[in-house]
């Protein structure tokens, strides 16, 4: 059995950067293709869909992280006793 280990804010920004290159690898190859672009040209656009999709992906899964880190700190702040 493999064993389940709590989510660090870490893994959300490395699976966001992640899926984001895999979709820009196939939305890059797409566009490539539909465009009919060949040789180095080819390469930069497909290169620039990779990078501009991995930023994104990046991005929310930054705010995926900062999302998880305040509601932590909800749930820690509500454990509190009233003053």
């Amino acid at each position: 059995m493999i064993r389940q280990e709590a989510k660090t804010p870490i893994d959300y920004v490395r699976r966001g950067t992640l899926y984001g290159t895999a979709f820009g690898m196939l939305a890059g190859l797409a566009a490539v293709t539909i465009h009919g672009d060949t040789g180095r040209e080819a390469i930069a656009v497909w290169r620039n869909w990779i990078v501009a999709c991995a930023v994104v992906g990046l991005a929310i899964g930054s705010i995926r992280a900062i999302m998880l880190q305040s509601r932590f700190r909800h749930i820690e702040r509500q454990g509190e006793p009233p003053a």
